[in-house]
């Protein structure tokens, strides 16, 4: 992956990130307490801290952003309950100025650094941690009942349009032994796909045939 690339996907987090907290106004960030959600400064706060630690920290050795907001920010630290308690954070303003900051930092290492293969990895989990926040908000957001956000909404194929027959269709698996999951951890930086942790290392199973979507569910198709 070259650095366009990784610039183009650290700014597409931002900007989605930047949406679903923007397009909300100041009362609507005091979500009611959830146990399956986070409140969504929170989560904005939360990913920025995630680079801190796993870009600036890790690779450079430097001091956080404001060392006080650490345990806040960080999951292994506060309690889930805690993280409502806005007396503990800074509101939208503050936050999105750290959060905006910490993306500026980032993309200034990305364009000035030697990307090697070990700095590409913490990059790339960096930025797929956010979107799973992303993700994560926008459950926040329907759980809440606040609407979408049209921008980013994925592409579906729509009943009757054309192709829709073939990109609906399951793919059908033959049955056989499957490698399962990515290389092993002195393998991680020399493999060009991106793996979680929990993915490594791989491993053979013996499957029997099976169907499966090529789409996400939806709702409505859950539903019915």
């Amino acid at each position: 992956m070259d650095r366009a690339t990784l610039l183009a996907e650290l700014e597409t987090a931002r900007q989605r990130t930047r949406a679903l907290i923007t397009s909300l106004p100041e009362d609507k960030l005091d979500v009611p307490y959830h146990p399956g959600v986070n409140p969504p400064l929170w989560e904005m706060g939360h990913a920025a801290f995630f680079y801190e630690v796993f870009v600036f920290n890790l690779l450079d050795g430097t001091t956080s952003y404001d060392p006080a907001m650490d345990e806040l920010w960080d999951s292994f630290h506060i309690d889930h309950k805690d993280r409502w308690r806005r007396d503990l954070f800074p509101g939208r303003e503050e936050t999105l100025a750290y959060f905006d900051t910490i993306y500026d930092r980032v993309a200034a290492r990305i364009k000035t650094k030697t990307l090697t293969d070990r700095e590409l990895y913490l990059y790339r989990y960096s930025i797929f941690h956010q979107n799973m926040h992303i993700e994560s908000i926008i459950w926040c957001r329907q759980t809440i009942g606040y609407p979408a956000v049209p921008d980013f909404q994925p592409e579906r194929v729509a009943p009757g349009e054309p192709g829709n027959d073939q990109t609906r269709a399951d793919a059908v698996i033959p049955a056989g032994r499957w490698l399962i999951g990515m290389p092993g951890e002195s393998e991680a930086f020399a493999h060009e796909d991106f793996a979680f942790d929990n993915e490594k290392p791989r491993f053979e199973i013996e499957l029997p045939a099976f169907a499966i979507s090529r789409l996400p569910v939806s709702n409505r198709e859950f539903m019915a």
